[in-house]
């Protein structure tokens, strides 16, 4: 009887042991194809920045300070659209890089849930807030700088441009906006969690 008992025990803890393994490849395999997506992501912006680059170079060239002021107006109007096109995009890699920083974070936790992992986690995680703060707040900035550009326009062609652009700068706003609260909820549980485990440990300490 004994030895039966003995050997479920042995059977269960391989069993449980077998499937911890292929949770962790299987986090593996899901980290890999996340960062392999976010960098095909981040590859694609990086060309169309280069682009943009290419494109303020080439309007940098056009200047021409003998002409009348509304054709110097347009003029920097569309170099300020391109620009501001620009930081966007930079911004959207940034955002990309973090999920990356974020993904890896996660994978190493789910590894390890020691105390100290969950000290790094914690501070991974208040660094992205942070970030994400600093990004919310530039973005604000540009979109008023383009609400404002854009009051001034007279030329119907370059109004457009400037509202798809407000527009598409909003949606990045409200996507910034709702990754902070998802990333403050996760936060306020890592912590929660850290609090148990320094509870246990002093418990346990007390016991021995």
């Amino acid at each position: 009887m004994n030895d039966n008992l003995e050997f479920a025990q042995r059977y269960e803890t391989a069993l449980r042991a077998e499937r911890h393994q292929l949770d962790l490849w299987k986090a593996d395999f899901d980290k890999k194809q996340q960062l392999k997506s976010l960098n095909k992501k981040i590859a694609g912006l990086r060309e169309e920045l280069d682009g943009l680059y290419q494109h303020s170079i080439a309007l940098q060239q056009e200047k021409k300070t003998d002409a009348n002021f509304n054709v110097i107006f347009n003029y920097e109007a569309r170099l300020l659209l391109n620009n501001q096109t620009i930081s966007l995009i930079q911004n959207e890699i940034s955002s990309l890089e973090l999920r990356k920083k974020l993904i890896k974070a996660d994978n190493l936790f789910f590894k390890n849930q020691d105390i100290k992992s969950i000290q790094s986690a914690i501070e991974t995680y208040k660094q992205a807030i942070e970030q994400l703060m600093a990004t919310e707040l530039s973005l604000k900035k540009m979109v008023d700088l383009l609400e404002n550009e854009q009051s001034l326009l007279a030329d119907n062609a370059l109004k457009q441009p400037y509202l798809q652009l407000q527009r598409t700068i909003m949606d990045h706003l409200q996507e910034t906006s709702e990754q902070q609260a998802m990333l403050k909820g996760v936060l306020e549980k890592k912590q929660q969690q850290l609090k148990n485990d320094y509870r246990l440990a002093r418990v346990s300490q007390n016991i021995i």
